[in-house]
């Protein structure tokens, strides 16, 4: 995300008013059912309140304000949101000259889309990032059909 585009500075000024008030809701498209009624109610009780929502999916709602976000650069943003992700899973996460390049192909490999980075980035308990390249690589296998040999 560059800062010079208005779309991002417009995203970044929601994001820090919204960080005041503490309303985010992630992914609410698991719960798409229930949840344009449940932010309905809120804001009925609570007019004043805004909610920062991330979804596939919109509410609508009155008032709903739309942002799309557009891929991240794979150097810079898309990195550090990495970085910063894994640093939430393991504390002092740090990535190395090495394990930089991977992350730098790991966040190619993903199109550089903010949600695919951050859910990579939560795998580094288990996962190395060259081990998640591998497996990015190899996406496809699962869907080829089993072989009828003995081999």
């Amino acid at each position: 995300m560059s800062l010079d585009d208005d779309a991002a500075r417009r995203t970044v000024r929601v994001r820090l008013q919204l960080l005041n008030l503490g309303h985010e809701f992630h992914n609410f498209e698991q719960i798409i059912a229930h949840a344009a009624e449940s932010v309905s109610r809120w804001l009925e009780r609570a007019g004043e309140a805004s909610f920062l929502v991330t979804s596939r999916e919109r509410l609508g709602l009155k008032g709903e304000e739309v942002f799309d976000f557009e891929p991240l650069p794979v150097e810079g943003d898309g990195v550090r949101l990495f970085e910063l992700r894994a640093e939430w899973q393991r504390p002092g996460y740090m990535l190395g000259e090495e394990s930089r390049k991977d992350v730098m192909e790991l966040v190619r490999l993903l199109d550089g889309l903010p949600l695919a980075i951050e859910l990579a980035a939560a795998r580094v308990r288990i996962l190395s990032p060259a081990q998640l390249i591998g497996r990015l690589r190899d996406r496809f296998k699962v869907l080829q059909g089993a072989t009828r040999s003995s081999k």
